[in-house]
């Protein structure tokens, strides 16, 4: 034996041995993989192990130390070192992360103690068998003589060798832009890692060089590894890392134990990034939390800040250069772990609302990145993950204003494509109410432990679980979200700045002011410095006066105007928008509204009896209560039919009193709201020729600070049909057979190609088989009221769907636009990472969604075949990668525009993906045939695979 290594060995053996029991006749915990411990007696290893051992003449020759071989009696030294080693993995779960179990079985599970040869047994077998019992069969003629091996790895030793061999551009990655030999040779686990095998290929290699960073992340020194997991199937392996390893790493909590993770931002530089939480001004529960962790955790350097009542943008400018995270919902949580004396702890412990975030620099919980993330997670069967962020949602709502961009302080004054209510609907018919149908109640699954290890006593780390949910629970939880997405479509979607009053329709626009403050600071100075040229000031002094209003510029305020609106839109960057994004009412927007607003109809129809009740506050000097008074007058004046548009005098300005959710914790105050709640759904009973249509109110008696507010179905369902009328007018275009954004300031169509204009086939507002069905009496007013009434061809979305697979089927999916729209690029005019040739999952899943509305999912499966080529081709051959975007012409990732590429700057391992693009190969995969999918998983170029389905 080499002296050097055995010192090596004795000191990994000295640094372990205080966690080693080596008693006689006391039992030794060794791991055969992370968090998995197995009991066994000391006497049975050395029974198993005695036929394989070095004699104790060659022990104390070798200078081995007695704490390894009273463990292992003379193992071979890189068994003893994975046997002691593999004694301390734990595993850290909670209520809504699944275990990251799927690396046992690679990591050496069940395998470890056992020698797949002649003569082996497994350890555990009852002491009053024979020492040896034989464990193998001889092999029959006709079985296969080809079977995987298991490997022995020493993790640093491989993990250098590899990458100085085949790591030939440094970037600590194998793909196929290195140009090494692509061959290594690893040791087997049933030779003791005296036989040598070949791994072969960029895919294995690269799956190798994976496995060794999570271990080593582990902290393990040696494993076991199956030659199947570097073998294995690329489909198999992405939807393995997505569903217990992407998911996982992209999981935020704003609790004790993860603000230090949720407080990193490296956006804005140049500010002042001290420890900084913003909490909302009615929120004194969570103040309290925060202070109090912010006393007790001095190392932290946590600030705590209250927002002020009404946060205007004055003051989220005044803050700029102090961003910090804005805190999201707290719950009390049920505490399941038990103390190092096993002596129970309190029940109840308050916890951060857990959400996901879209990864990378984006690290904050994203509005409409959260919806796509929700998707994903319902194919993965986690939906309690996704009602939390629905939750985190309610919240934002309630004491924001808005669902916003994200919760970090710069975000303050902007929101995101809303997709809240179909968020809810998915969540709840397809996640949760399927469990309940099953049984009563659903609980977060945790692992069963006896007891808590020192490990995870000493990592802080905190394991509990939510309250059960039952049907009684879910109908509450519907209840709340949906009043929620009530107070955000009235008072955001449908009021000023965002309303256009002429068409109806909604348009992207901010409140902020000036220079967007998450961005890099040299992002606008091109046009700053045309900007400054006015006042003979270079882009930096001129920014600083701008910013500070020394100087008044309207046409730099408008420029910034439409690029905070372009930032709302989530489509930042595009040639679509710029520079009149608050001047278009979107195609997409107008959509998304219009599936709010039948989805909240149906939900009061179905749900409420075609009413809902909900309490608003009255407002300074009873603002918001005068405001519905004139509000509720207006809509009997002039009718559900001609109540928005035509410069109408909508004024919905009162919602923004609607409370979703309430304090219940003082109990006098509970009794009385359901008291009057009943009194005021008593009295609308009773109420049989009001003459209000609209809605009724009630103001309690005893109540000072709020009133009651009935709200009827059919104000949605005409608020949808008024706003796909204006969508017909204004959007369609029956020459081009497709739907273009409007240009209110223009009076005309922005008439730029983008996949967008499918979007309204995913809400059911084209005409065809899709189509949303309103009430027959609510078409029948319509119809016969409204003199501009727009009758689009029944055919309307047969002919959308062939105009836009025509514009925008490319060779990886859908397009961000055509490369006529974008126009010609140049140093003067670079391409936007919006448009053509760079495809995004966003656009891909609403695409899938909006033909399968209309029956075409034949095509829906073939652009998701296209899609998931492209990514499951970057992941092969590029180390793993899943990335932002995709070039979906050129079909890779290698993305050569602003803002580069999230995800593919990674060492070793991709730990995270990014949210919606985990989320899209998710969901592809529902969309494909048994076919497709082994043709995907052979990497088939999708222009060969169809091109040879049409010849045949």
């Amino acid at each position: 034996m080499n002296l050097s290594k055995n010192n090596k060995l004795n000191n990994y053996a000295q640094s372990k041995k205080e966690k080693i029991n080596t008693n006689n006749n006391k039992e030794v915990n060794i791991s055969s993989n992370f968090g998995e411990e197995k009991e066994i007696n000391r006497e049975s290893i050395k029974s198993f192990l005695s036929g394989i051992i070095p004699n104790e003449k060659t022990i104390k020759k070798n200078k081995i130390l007695p704490e390894v071989n009273d463990i292992v009696h003379g193992l071979h030294k890189t068994r003893a070192l994975a046997l002691i080693d593999q004694q301390n993995a734990i595993h850290e779960v909670d209520d809504l992360v699944n275990t990251d179990k799927d690396h046992r079985f690679a990591h050496g599970e069940s395998h470890i103690f056992q020698r797949k040869r002649k003569m082996s047994v497994q350890v555990g077998e009852s002491q009053s068998k024979k020492k040896f019992k034989p464990n193998h069969r001889r092999r029959g003629s006709l079985d296969s003589t080809i079977k995987a091996e298991q490997f022995i790895i020493d993790v640093d030793e491989t993990q250098s060798k590899i990458l100085e061999q085949e790591d030939t551009n440094g970037d600590f990655q194998i793909t196929i832009d290195d140009k090494g030999p692509k061959t290594f040779n690893l040791g087997t686990l049933n030779s003791d890692g005296y036989r040598k095998k070949d791994i072969r290929g960029t895919y294995a290699l690269s799956n190798l060089l994976q496995e060794l960073a999570l271990a080593k992340s582990y902290g393990r020194d040696y494993i076991v590894l199956d030659e199947n997991r570097l073998n294995e199937q690329p489909i198999n392996r992405l939807n393995r890392v997505i569903k217990y390893h992407f998911w996982d790493a992209l999981t935020r909590r704003i609790d004790e134990q993860g603000l230090e993770l949720i407080l990193c931002d490296s956006k804005n530089k140049d500010a002042d990034h001290s420890n900084r939480i913003y909490v909302p001004y009615d929120d004194t529960r969570a103040l309290n939390y925060y202070n109090d962790i912010a006393k007790r955790r001095k190392e932290l350097k946590l600030e705590v800040i209250r927002l002020p009542e009404k946060i205007t943008q004055q003051y989220v400018k005044s803050i700029d250069n102090y961003p910090g995270i804005l805190a999201l919902a707290l719950r009390e949580e049920d505490k399941i772990e038990e103390d190092s004396d096993n002596k129970k702890s309190s029940k109840t412990i308050l916890r951060g609302v857990p959400f996901v975030v879209p990864g990378g620099r984006f690290n904050e919980m994203y509005g409409w990145d959260s919806y796509f993330e929700t998707l994903g997670l319902l194919v993965d069967e986690r939906p309690l993950l996704g009602k939390s962020m629905v939750d985190n949602f309610v919240y934002q709502i309630e004491h924001y204003g808005k669902i916003l961009n994200a919760n970090r302080s710069y975000y303050l004054t902007r929101s995101q494509p809303p997709f809240l209510t179909d968020m809810i609907n998915k969540i709840y018919y397809n996640g949760l109410l399927p469990k309940l149908n099953k049984k009563n109640t659903v609980k977060s699954i945790v692992p069963n432990q006896k007891k808590s290890s020192s490990s995870s006593i000493k990592s802080g780390y905190l394991k509990t679980c939510p309250k059960t949910l039952t049907k009684e629970s879910l109908a509450q939880w519907q209840y709340v979200s949906f009043t929620a997405a009530i107070k955000e479509l009235l008072s955001v979607w449908l009021n000023d700045p965002r309303i256009e009053r002429q068409s109806g329709l909604s348009c992207y626009h901010t409140e902020g002011f000036g220079v967007p403050p998450e961005t890099e600071a040299e992002h606008f100075a091109a046009i700053l410095t045309k900007f400054g040229k006015k006042y003979n000031m270079d882009w930096k002094t001129f920014k600083e006066a701008y910013m500070n209003e020394e100087i008044k510029d309207p046409v730099v305020d408008e420029y910034f105007v439409h690029d905070r609106a372009v930032r709302e839109s989530g489509h930042d960057t595009t040639y679509r928008l710029e520079k009149k994004c608050a001047h278009l009412a979107c195609v997409d927007l107008n959509s998304l509204i219009f599936k709010y607003e039948v989805d909240i109809a149906e939900y009061v129809h179905k749900f409420c009896d075609d009413e809902i009740i909900v309490q608003v506050k009255k407002g300074d000097n009873d603002e918001y209560l005068e405001n519905y008074k004139e509000w509720k007058s207006y809509i009997n004046k002039v009718g559900y039919t001609h109540m928005i548009g035509n410069n109408s005098k909508w004024n919905s300005n009162w919602s923004r009193g609607i409370i979703a959710t309430r304090n219940t914790d003082n109990q006098n105050d509970n009794e009385i709201y359901i008291k009057n709640y009943n009194q005021f759904k008593e009295t609308l009973k009773n109420q049989t020729n009001s003459v209000s249509i609209g809605s009724e109110f009630f103001i309690p008696k005893d109540e000072t600070k709020y009133f009651f507010v009935s709200l009827k179905s059919d104000l949605f369902y005409y608020l949808a049909r008024l706003r796909k009328n204006a969508m017909n007018k204004y959007c369609w275009n029956d020459e081009k057979k497709t739907f273009y954004d409007w240009d209110w300031n223009q009076q005309s169509q922005n008439e730029y190609d983008s996949p967008t204009s499918m979007w309204p086939l995913w809400c059911g507002c084209a005409e065809g088989s899709g189509v949303f069905k309103f009430p027959e009496y609510v078409e029948k007013k319509f119809t016969s009221e409204v003199k501009e009434l727009i009758q689009p061809s029944s055919n309307q979305a047969e002919e959308l769907i062939k105009t836009s697979l025509k514009l925008f089927e490319v060779s990886g999916g859908i397009v961000g636009c055509t490369e006529e729209s974008r126009g010609p690029t140049s140093l003067l005019r670079p391409n936007r990472q919006w448009d053509y040739p760079y495809g995004w999952a966003p656009h891909q899943i609403m695409t899938w969604q909006a033909l399968k509305n209309y029956g075409h999912s034949v095509d829906s499966g073939r652009l998701a075949y296209r899609w998931l080529y492209v990514i499951l081709n970057s992941f092969v051959h590029y180390n793993g990668v899943v990335p932002e975007k995709f070039n979906v012409v050129s079909l890779d990732h290698k993305c050569k525009v602003e803002y580069g590429n999230v995800g593919v700057d990674f060492k070793c391992l991709s730990r995270e993906g990014f949210g919606w693009m985990n989320a899209s190969f998710e969901v592809g995969i529902t969309y494909l045939s048994k076919e497709q999918k082994m043709a995907l998983g052979a990497l088939i170029h999708p222009d060969q695979y169809f091109n040879n389905k049409k010849s045949s």
